[in-house]
């Protein structure tokens, strides 16, 4: 089934008022966001035993380590690399980067290259909570964590608010009420720019 008219988790923060990049200047964004790719990549393919190290940009080897210190320190087994997960209730999908077992507990983990963790993480990690238990009637996330990778140790940010799950889907629902009541040539302009 093609569901790429679902929105997607992290549009539908930026669109109900909650992410906002826009005093980052477009090029400082494209940058961030190719290195955070590339680092993602060599994580994923690290996970999955086929990371040819020779590869990988000398720039995104301490990201890495990072990462793997992060695997070694708390006792992580990966059950799921990069899935993406589908709520058919709210018609919405989320590219989630890992789940895994994290010192004996199912957890999903984000991984973030940012120098910052915007607060918006918890919430973008409950609808990427929300959509796995509408897929994984049998799994249940105990937690969730952002790792912040770094050039040296990771920063590790628990969310253990039982109410992000319900929070994201107020911000589905706020995002959609903006998306339909818009006024003026200009926003429309703008939701369409958004939305492809």
């Amino acid at each position: 089934m093609d569901r790429s008219d679902y929105e997607r988790v992290t549009e539908i923060l930026s669109r109900a008022g909650i992410s906002d990049y826009s005093m980052v200047p477009q090029d400082v964004m494209e940058r961030a966001s190719l290195f955070g790719t590339h680092t993602h990549l060599a994580c994923e393919l690290y996970d999955r035993g086929t990371l040819d190290i020779s590869t990988v940009h000398a720039g995104i080897i301490p990201y890495l380590n990072s990462y793997k210190y992060f695997l070694d320190n708390f006792a992580v087994v990966i059950e799921d690399i990069e899935r993406e997960v589908v709520s058919e209730r709210w018609k919405f999908r989320g590219h989630l980067d890992r789940v895994g077992i994290v010192n004996g507990v199912r957890t999903l983990i984000d991984l973030k290259t940012s120098t910052i963790v915007l607060p918006a993480v918890s919430l973008q990690t409950g609808g990427y909570t929300y959509a796995y238990h509408e897929e994984e009637k049998r799994k249940k996330i105990r937690k969730r964590l952002c790792v912040q990778l770094t050039e040296g140790i990771p920063n590790l940010f628990w969310y253990d608010n039982p109410h992000d799950e319900a929070v994201f889907i107020a911000c589905l629902q706020v995002a959609r009420w903006r998306a339909h009541n818009k006024l003026t040539k200009e926003q429309l302009e703008w939701i369409t720019l958004m939305e492809t």
